[in-house]
């Protein structure tokens, strides 16, 4: 229902995406929303779900009460699929940093995230979760 009010054909393709259980990365990577402009379209996405679902009486005042503000706890393999997204998003901005850069902090930044992402695509379901891709070849050090 909400998909189709809905006139952007990006934040179509983000619905789509969402309702198919992608994960953040890959959708990020295949509209041109930054990350935070996707995580503000996606928050926007899921609260106007909410609002449908109040507009239906599918939740109750109580049910509404009891949803935390507070940042709620995530499994483990939740936690891993945002450290992948954010550490991704990270290297992408800092781009091209090289050993020889003026700043470099950069560099090392870059170096430790490349390093955290490549011990992550160790875990099991690292592809599955964003983290299909060659480390080193997409950021190269």
């Amino acid at each position: 229902m909400v998909e189709a009010e809905e006139p952007d054909v990006w934040i179509k393709f983000m619905i789509k995406g969402i309702l198919a259980g992608e994960s953040d990365v890959w959708i990020m990577q295949r509209t041109p929303f930054s990350k935070n402009a996707y995580y503000a379209r996606k928050t926007a996405f899921i609260e106007k779900v909410y609002e449908c679902c109040i507009c239906y009486n599918l939740v109750s005042l109580k049910e509404i009460l009891k949803e935390k503000i507070a940042l709620k706890k995530l499994t483990a393999h939740e936690t891993l699929r945002y450290v992948i997204a954010l550490l991704t998003y990270y290297l992408d901005e800092l781009g091209n940093a090289k050993e020889f850069d003026e700043n470099q902090f950069e560099y090392g930044e870059k170096t430790a995230f490349v390093e955290c992402l490549e011990i992550i695509q160790r875990w099991e379901h690292a592809a599955e979760n964003g983290l299909d891709f060659d480390v080193e070849n997409r950021f190269p050090l």
